[in-house]
C-alpha cells in the first residue's frame, strides 16, 4: 500500500490552520504530510488507518500525527451519519525547538515525541475536548496560538493515550536521554524473537524487580509486558502488509511460542485477527 503525498501549506506564512470538516463520507487516499495533525470526529465510523494499524473508529475518536506519518479514515459500507470532524494541521517549526528543550515544554515534547507513531487518546479525553477544539478553530492568530499551547499541554498529561505504530527509530530517540531506557529498548529490539522476561531486563540495568517494573510504567505509561507484547505485534503487522510469508511463521519470527497466544494478543492489539488484517490491508 503506498502513501500519497498531500501538500498542505499553500504560502510559507500559513503554519497553523484550525477547521470544521463537512462532507458526505471520509474518502480521503491513504496520504501524509509534513505537518502534524490532530484529528477528533465528531460523527460518523468506519477504518482509520495509521502506518501499519487500523482499527475502528467512531464519534469522539482523538488522534495526534506525527510528520510524514501515513493515514487515513475511511467509512466502510453504508452510513448514515456524515463525516464531520475538527482537524488542526501545524508546521514543525511551529513551536521552536528551543523551547522544546526547556523544562517548561518537557510534557509537549514528550507528545510530540509520541506523535511519531501515533497516538490515540481516549474516548473520554475527546468528550473533555471536543468544546475546547470547536472554540480553537474560531479564534484567530496569537490568542489561537497560546490557546492551542494550553490544549497541547492538557493533552500531553492526560495520561490516558496509547501509541498507534511503534517505530524503533522513533522509539529509541525520544528516550535517548534516558540511558536505562535505551538500555532496555535496545535488548527488546535485538531479543524479541526469544523468550523475555522481566526480571532479566530489570538486572540489565541493575535494578529490583519491582522497582523496574514501576520506573518502566511511569516513563513509558504502559507495563513492561503490555510493551514488549505490543513491540511484537507491530513486528508481525509490518510482516503481514509486506510480505506473503504463511501467518505461522510470522508467528514464531514475533516471539510467540503458540499461536493461540499470538492471536489472542494480536485481536487484544489491533481487534482483528492476522488475516483479517492482512485482507484489510491490501484490500485498502
Amino acid at each position: 500500500m503506498i502513501a500519497q503525498f498531500e501538500q498542505l501549506r499553500t504560502t510559507p506564512s500559513i503554519c497553523f490552520n484550525a477547521f470544521s470538516l463537512r462532507k458526505e463520507r471520509f474518502d480521503a487516499p491513504f496520504h501524509f504530510h509534513p505537518e502534524y495533525e490532530l484529528t477528533l470526529i465528531l460523527s460518523s465510523r468506519g477504518t482509520r488507518y495509521v502506518g501499519n494499524s487500523f482499527e475502528d473508529f467512531e464519534e469522539n475518536d482523538l488522534v495526534l500525527l506525527g510528520p510524514n506519518l501515513p493515514h487515513c479514515w475511511k467509512n466502510i459500507g453504508l452510513n448514515d451519519q456524515k463525516a464531520n470532524a475538527i482537524v488542526v494541521h501545524w508546521d514543525y517549526a511551529l513551536i521552536d525547538r528551543k523551547w522544546l528543550d526547556l523544562s517548561e515544554f518537557s510534557e509537549i515534547s514528550h507528545l510530540l515525541g509520541l506523535a511519531a507513531g501515533g497516538v490515540k487518546f481516549s474516548r473520554s479525553t475527546a468528550v473533555r475536548f471536543r468544546r475546547r477544539l470547536r472554540i480553537l478553530t474560531r479564534l484567530r492568530d496569537f490568542e489561537r496560538f497560546h490557546y492551542f499551547l494550553k490544549i497541547l499541554y492538557e493533552l500531553s498529561g492526560s495520561g490516558e493515550m496509547r501509541t498507534l505504530v511503534m517505530s524503533e527509530d522513533n522509539v529509541r530517540l525520544n528516550y535517548a536521554n534516558n540511558e536505562r531506557i535505551s538500555v532496555v529498548l535496545e535488548y527488546i529490539r535485538e531479543k524479541y524473537t526469544q523468550k523475555i522476561t522481566l526480571s532479566e531486563v530489570a538486572k540489565k540495568v541493575r535494578m529490583t524487580d519491582e522497582g523496574f517494573s514501576r520506573f518502566f510504567s511511569r516513563v513509558m505509561r504502559k507495563t513492561f509486558v503490555s510493551y514488549l507484547n505490543e513491540y511484537r505485534i507491530n513486528h508481525a503487522c509490518t510482516q503481514l502488509a509486506e510480505t506473503d510469508k504463511q501467518i505461522s511463521t510470522i508467528c514464531y519470527e514475533s516471539g510467540y511460542d503458540t499461536q493461540p497466544f499470538f492471536f489472542k494478543q494480536f485481536r487484544k492489539f489491533k481487534n482483528c485477527s492476522p488475516g483479517e488484517f492482512r485482507d484489510n490491508y491490501h484490500q485498502l
